[in-house]
């Protein structure tokens, strides 16, 4: 068995050194949402079954990446929260090192040899999330390693915008952008997404918490930890407590809704005297927010003396809205990150003070891809205007002659397409959407309206309202009156799920429980022939991403316009 395993890691070496000495340039290929890289996937099929390369032609390897939400097969890891799954993965990664019961799909052997048969396949192979969850059940290992393993021999990446623009994400997925193509899709959400990966926000409840649990964990801990975890525990207790002190200062004073810069901050709170790569490096490689994740509830199932003090330990930790722990990590690691791009807010709303790490600009993240990568392109149906995108994404230094635009005209002929703007409904009575405006008889003036469209526009018509809220009450004053009966007559109807806002039962019948399911009987609808009704939100999740091909949106209806960012 010793020989066996000998010569099995002989044949993994072997491959890893064969994957190193071939290096292929990758297409990266970004969309905002896995939905939407799905149906890139499906896409590529269609393509490559209807145009088959030459046989002499090396066959496309396509992968797709995603978390450990999407892919992750093991139930007992299976949970709401992402960052719990990664800490029980690592859990059971740590056990399975250390000899004992881990996680039944962590196969090493087994993912290398799936791995090594979807590169030597002769034919295409496209492995997508449903591909990769398959293999996964089918042969008992994890899909979100092999994706990982896959990876690294695969000529197509399909990966959401994070996972790209995160350089710690892209780290931890092993994934090399050198001399690679890089394709955002959905372009105009490009500058938003750079935002958000770059803002890291941290409660005072959070610091408050993480400086409780770490004076526990000292307390408990000391005389087992070296000298040196001891010094870098406490310099990581410090650096909470000026942060603390500082917010508890800005707020005594009513000194609330600040502005600074990071330098700024690094200075007040004295942070730029402390080696804060030593502080981070520390706490990633201790994975010390999970140890103080594990105490805290190990803290809450025990009976000791001071029960009040332990219960509001306990209730602190539940009421936080993100894993404290990870939370203050997080933030703490962003700061040392930060370059002259980033700003700090500090905002207090009832009581509570609330710190967010914001990147004023996106030029210097957008540059290090540009470093990078051999190209990047930017596709979308809506960037213009397209010298804002530049001015804002582009860095001073990239010259005109450097990016190249190009406008393909529209899928649909002038002649097949009517762009209308519809000022009044069937009685005369003005579609004025403004919120004072949105009175009962604008409602059921707004239902005629759609009712008359669905007797002229044939298969299936989309309608996007401005917002789950008002869509429900114009559903619920039609459901009441004759409209929606009337509706009904023409076209079946269908209600995209809000995954906050209940709907009446009344309506429930009309929404599914996921949007795969929901598009695959408004599909049957139209092709039965009956015809049907979407009703969707705008900035939702059927507003993007959804192909509504042919007969699937002969019609398209916007209620209201919205403001522009």
């Amino acid at each position: 068995a010793k020989r066996l395993q000998q010569n099995k890691d002989s044949e993994i070496e072997a491959i890893e050194s064969w994957r190193q000495a071939v290096h292929r340039r990758k297409i990266v290929y970004c969309s905002r949402t896995h939905s939407q890289l799905q149906q890139v996937a499906k896409e590529m099929q269609t393509c490559i079954k209807a145009h088959p390369p030459a046989s002499k032609v090396r066959k496309l390897k396509i992968v797709s990446l995603a978390s450990r939400k999407e892919l992750c097969c093991n139930t007992s890891v299976q949970s709401e929260s992402l960052q719990a799954m990664n800490e029980a993965c690592a859990d059971l990664s740590d056990r399975k090192a250390a000899g004992k019961p881990g996680c039944p799909f962590q196969s090493s052997h087994k993912i290398e040899y799936e791995s090594l048969k979807f590169q030597l396949a002769e034919a295409e192979n496209i492995m997508d999330i449903e591909e990769l969850n398959n293999a996964g059940r089918k042969n008992a290992l994890c899909p979100y390693y092999l994706s990982r393993q896959t990876a690294v021999d695969a000529d197509v990446l399909l990966m959401p915008y994070q996972s790209v623009i995160s350089k710690s994400t892209r780290d931890s997925l092993g994934i090399d952008l050198n001399d690679s193509v890089i394709i955002f899709d959905e372009g105009h959400n490009i500058l938003d997404a750079f935002l958000d990966i770059g803002t890291q926000e941290l409660a005072y409840k959070d610091v408050r918490t993480f400086c409780l649990l770490l004076d526990m964990y000292i307390r408990r801990f000391e005389r087992r930890l070296k000298a040196t975890s001891f010094l870098a525990v406490k310099k990581l207790q410090k650096c909470a407590k000026f942060i603390m002190q500082w917010m508890d200062e800005k707020s005594e004073s009513g000194k609330c809704n600040i502005v600074a810069s990071a330098e700024t901050f690094a200075f007040e709170t004295k942070l730029d005297n402390m080696n804060m790569n030593e502080v981070v490096e520390f706490a990633k490689r201790t994975r010390i927010a999970q140890k103080l994740r594990g105490m805290a509830r190990k803290i809450s199932q025990e009976k000791e003396r001071d029960e009040a003090k332990l219960k509001s330990t306990d209730q602190t930790i539940n009421n936080s809205v993100k894993n404290p722990f990870h939370a203050f990590i997080g933030f703490i690691g962003a700061m040392v990150e930060v370059s002259s791009g980033y700003k700090l807010l500090f905002t207090e709303s009832n009581g509570e003070g609330c710190l967010r790490l914001v990147r004023a600009s996106v030029g210097d993240a957008f540059a290090s891809l540009l470093d990078d990568a051999k190209s990047v392109i930017i596709s979308g149906g809506t960037l213009t205007p397209v010298n804002d995108l530049k001015v804002r994404l582009l860095p001073k230094n990239i010259a005109d002659t450097s990016t190249l635009f190009i406008q393909c005209p529209h899928v649909i002929d002038d002649a097949g397409f009517l762009c209308l703007a519809v000022p009044s409904g069937p009685t005369g009575m003005q579609l004025n959407f403004k919120y004072k405006n949105r009175s009962v008889q604008l409602q059921q003036e707004c239902g005629r309206a759609i009712l008359n469209f669905s007797r002229l526009i044939p298969d299936g018509i989309v309608v996007f309202f401005p917002s789950f809220k008002y869509l429900e009450t114009c559903l619920s004053q039609w459901k009441e009156s004759d409209v929606m009966s009337a509706m009904e007559v023409k076209k079946a109807i269908f209600i995209e799920s809000s995954p906050s806002l209940q709907f009446p039962p009344s309506l429930k019948r009309y929404q599914s429980k996921s949007v795969g399911d929901l598009i695959a009987k408004y599909t049957l609808a139209i092709t039965s022939k009956r015809g049907a009704i979407l009703f969707a939100v705008a900035g939702a999740k059927l507003s993007e991403g959804v192909n509504f091909r042919d007969g699937l949106a002969r019609g398209v209806i916007v209620v209201g316009l919205p403001f522009p960012s």
